[in-house]
């Protein structure tokens, strides 16, 4: 169980980056 959550942690936590990531680039794209 101790892995699975580090595993699920660690994916939503990559996810949010990216999403992150895309928003930045997205908002230098538009300016």
């Amino acid at each position: 169980m101790f892995w699975l959550g580090c595993f699920v942690g660690y994916c939503v936590g990559m996810s949010l980056c990216l999403l992150l990531m895309i928003q930045f680039i997205k908002a230098k794209e538009v300016d």
